[in-house]
């Protein structure tokens, strides 16, 4: 299955900024409302990528979160989109394993950023082993010289 971007939050303040950055281009926002439900999200798409949103209620408790997924999804990377009140705890969610963190919605292009690249890098059309062949070859499939 083909990676997403999936941004966990509660109530949709920072997918709604990012779909105003964004405009009608990629990345696509996934939104999750219950940070339980990632989990299961990453079994069908485990190379997708995290945006966090933390507030006073989740700020500690989101650095233990991004650990476990971390050892368990390492090839999903994870960003958090903290309330100014709760930029403090950023040292501690990168030591957890956050790529990056935002405190202002004005500052999302760089996210935006983070994400095309990560997705433009890991999606990658399934091909079979003779179509990967094929792909390599100095010439056209229809096209094969006869010696």
């Amino acid at each position: 299955m083909a990676s997403k971007f999936f941004v966990i939050e509660r109530q949709p303040r920072w997918a709604i900024a990012l779909r105003q950055t964004i405009g009608e281009g990629e990345p696509r926002v996934h939104e999750l409302r219950v940070a339980e439900a990632v989990g299961d999200e990453l079994l069908g798409a485990p190379q997708s990528i995290l945006l966090w949103a933390a507030d006073s209620e989740n700020a500690l408790p989101l650095a233990a979160r991004i650990v476990r997924l971390g050892r368990t999804f390492p090839h999903a990377p994870q960003m958090v989109a903290a309330e100014r009140t709760v930029a403090h705890y950023e040292p501690l969610w990168r030591e957890a394993g956050a790529i990056h963190v935002v405190t202002s919605p004005r500052k999302l292009e760089q996210v935006v950023r983070i994400v095309n690249r990560h997705l433009a890098r890991v999606t990658e059309p399934a091909r079979s082993l003779e179509a990967a062949v094929w792909a390599g070859l100095p010439w056209p499939p229809d096209e094969i010289p006869y010696f």
